[in-house]
């Protein structure tokens, strides 16, 4: 039987061990409002898991950093997707430091 995985804690623990420091990171937005990050997916209605995203993504930066590399993220927003949560991931992303950010 295969054993279950966190897949969050997968994440930060590949940047907090500055392996796998991807050059870009993809957030997608959706047009029902999710917001999905490798796999892992954002839709509480009271946005208290944007908390942990902002984390993954600070940890993100930091690991970027001890890695000589430049984090950055592209943003894949669906058309039907709403301002309001393409505002909360830029947000997200300023308050993580990230700066390099662009639009697919």
């Amino acid at each position: 039987m295969a054993q279950k995985t966190n897949l969050k804690e997968d994440i930060i623990k590949k940047y907090e061990n500055g392996t796998a420091i991807p050059n870009e990171q993809i957030i997608d937005v959706l047009a029902d409002g999710k917001i999905i990050l490798n796999n892992y997916v954002f839709y509480k209605t009271d946005k208290s898991d944007l908390v942990e995203l902002e984390n993954i993504l600070r940890r993100y930066k930091i690991a970027s950093a001890k890695s000589k590399s430049e984090a950055m993220i592209t943003i894949s927003a669906h058309e039907d997707s709403t301002h309001e949560r393409m505002i909360d991931v830029l947000n997200i992303c300023t308050a993580a430091g990230i700066e390099n950010i662009s639009f697919n």
